[in-house]
């Protein structure tokens, strides 16, 4: 709702005064924006054209990056957070009832070390090594969000 108001000043000038609140809006889920009646519609615009412009990929890696607190609120106001996407560390960990931390460890060693594990099964490796060790030491430089994406705290 925008409101055009002509007022004239102390010398007699006119001038048009805009008002407007907002009361109604959508954020991507994750992101969880703070925006009130009075925010600033053209940084709103920018952010929802930064935002458009991601894929879905990058916006997962943005929504771990804003939960485990590396992107504030702040940033993706006046940052071009795409660095921040590009420079992440992430780590995409599969769904199972596992720990946080061996499923960080397997994921690592199968993502960062050895690429292609088809022809040696994780039951295998298991045997002799140990991922929830491993991935408790991941875990001093990594955060788990809650989709699933271990993202680096630096």
């Amino acid at each position: 709702f925008i409101q055009y108001v002509i007022e004239t000043d102390a010398k007699g000038y006119e001038y048009v005064y805009e008002e407007y609140a907002i009361h109604d809006y959508e954020v991507p889920e994750g992101l969880d924006l703070e925006i009130g009646e009075y925010t600033n519609l053209d940084e709103l615009n920018e952010l929802a054209e930064k935002l458009d412009n991601l894929d879905d990929n990058d916006m997962d890696i943005l929504k771990a990056l804003v939960e485990v607190g590396n992107v504030t609120e702040k940033d993706l106001y006046e940052r071009d957070f795409q660095n921040d996407i590009d420079d992440a560390h992430a780590i995409y960990l599969e769904d199972s009832f596992a720990s946080d931390e061996q499923r960080l460890g397997e994921a690592y060693i199968e993502q960062v070390y050895c690429g292609d594990l088809s022809q040696l099964s994780i039951e295998t490796l298991a045997r002799y090594f140990d991922y929830e060790a491993f991935g408790r030491d991941l875990a001093m430089d990594y955060s788990v969000a809650s989709n699933n994406i271990a993202v680096s705290r630096y």
